[in-house]
């Protein structure tokens, strides 16, 4: 049965407390994001129901809370854009700007970014949170480039990721790299912003074109499968870039980890 939960936790939490009142069912699917699926598990952990959590990677859900009865199936959120940090610290970067939406995944996201910029010895020269559906990505664009910000990272979601790839043109801010959540692992994500797409990163949960193996199956046969039945595409992180296709347009490619990477990562004025 699938129900639609408006995007609201009250909502999600209500349709699991009628699927566990139900009593016809021994397991449950959660919802997408993080905060609905918290809402959801309050309800089946208490009444001592598996949940499998296929789209929650904010960690704190789980961390210190006992959960017995629930399953996080997507690599959690700290580690989304670690790679980014990475790969640009490789390239010579120190000063970083971080903006993110001030909500549980994201504010996830920026915590990994925040420990991995301590890693790699990378200044956070703006670290700025916004409220849902809030951000000034004009502003927060224009104020990573007067704060020197050679990496600008973070976001929330497709939307702000689709705003603050065109703000950064907008207010001629050129970073070395552009990395963003949710969004340009997307096809809409270039579909909207165009060749504004070029050499932006972001994390991808999966992509088919890697070979990989795993307790259940290869990752050939997941395709195909997947293919057939629409079954859930989250194995592991990876960090992606759109880039030129050799053709006129762009693609997307796998820049980190290297051992899976099918390209290099490009990086303003055509480093690499």
């Amino acid at each position: 049965m699938l129900r639609d939960d408006e995007s609201d936790a009250a909502v999600s939490r209500r349709i699991y407390e009628e699927y566990v009142a139900d009593g016809r069912y021994h397991a449950l699917l959660g919802p997408y994001s993080s905060p609905l699926t918290e809402a959801a598990i309050e309800v089946t952990d208490s009444a001592g129901m598996v949940l499998v959590a296929p789209m929650a990677a904010d960690p704190g859900i789980w961390e210190g809370r006992s959960r017995r009865w629930s399953v996080q199936m997507l690599n959690p959120g700290p580690t989304y854009l670690q790679g980014s940090v990475e790969l640009a610290a490789g390239n010579g970067a120190t000063r970083a700007a971080l903006v993110y939406e001030e909500s549980q995944f994201p504010a996830s996201v920026a915590d990994g970014v925040r420990e991995a910029a301590r890693t790699h010895g990378m200044d956070i020269v703006l670290d700025r949170a916004y409220p849902p559906a809030g951000a000034d990505h004009e502003g927060l664009a224009t104020a990573a480039r007067e704060a020197g910000a050679e990496l600008f990272i973070g976001g929330g979601y497709l939307d702000d990721a689709i705003a603050f790839t065109r703000a950064v043109a907008a207010v001629d801010y050129t970073p070395m790299l552009l990395s963003l959540n949710l969004g340009p692992a997307e096809s809409a994500f270039a579909d909207e912003v165009g060749d504004l797409a070029r050499c932006v990163a972001g994390n991808a949960a999966w992509l088919p074109t890697i070979s990989t193996t795993g307790y259940i199956v290869e990752s050939r046969i997941f395709v195909r499968r997947y293919e057939r039945a629409g079954a859930q595409q989250a194995l592991k992180g990876l960090q992606v870039q759109w880039q030129d296709d050799g053709e006129g347009g762009l693609e997307r490619r796998i820049v980190h980890p290297e051992a899976v990477a099918d390209a290099e990562a490009c990086f303003a004025g055509g480093g690499s």
